[in-house]
């Protein structure tokens, strides 16, 4: 999952949601240097994670990019899904997204302050641009993949990323619908067991 799936199944506790939020940010050493306040974040983040590769619908989602985009369709399937989410909000929260997006923001950019200089400054531009909104549009997905292919090492399997989404748009989206909800209750369990 991307940053959006990892933000909303950080329920509404701060720490939480701030550990999940830099678990992909930044190696285990400087996040074992913030301190046990995150570490239930990061641990939830990795639980999503382990869940989701080998979630049966998430698996085949990933195989029916695979011809395409090789090692990197798993990447875009996690991408992908937070474009379903964005644009199936209302199926799975009660808080208007607006609203959660501006929680999410405020939260992040009060904290940004404990963050490494390279990350709170992402993170201004993530606020700044309103990347969780940007995410249920095709060119959101545009954006992420762009940006994608600067950080990877074999670019051009990347190529047609938008494409494939909207060749296999309905097919994905029954594959997120029939995934998520499962995630949706594995996260409020460990949650549960966090607090």
């Amino acid at each position: 999952m991307n940053f959006l799936a990892h933000l909303y199944l950080s329920g509404e506790n701060e720490d939480i949601l701030i550990g999940n939020y830099l678990a992909d940010l930044m190696n285990k050493r400087a996040l074992d240097q913030m301190g046990e306040r995150f570490k239930s974040g990061v641990f939830l983040h990795r639980m999503i994670d382990h869940f989701t590769d080998n979630h049966p619908q998430v698996q085949a989602s990933s195989a029916l990019l695979r011809g395409r985009h090789k090692k990197y369709s798993p990447i875009l399937v996690d991408i992908f899904y937070d474009y379903f989410l964005a644009r199936n909000w209302s199926e799975y929260s009660k808080e208007d997204f607006t609203v959660f997006r501006k929680r999410c923001y405020a939260t992040l950019l009060k904290h940004s302050s404990l963050f490494p200089d390279k990350i709170a400054e992402r993170t201004k531009q993530m606020v700044g641009g309103d990347w969780l909104f940007s995410y249920g549009h095709v060119e959101g997905m545009d954006f992420v993949i762009h940006k994608l292919k600067q950080r990877v090492s074999r670019p051009e399997l990347l190529e047609m990323g938008v494409d494939s989404l909207l060749e296999n748009e309905k097919k994905l989206c029954e594959q997120f619908k029939s995934f998520f909800p499962d995630l949706i209750k594995r996260c409020q369990s460990i949650r549960a067991e966090l607090s």
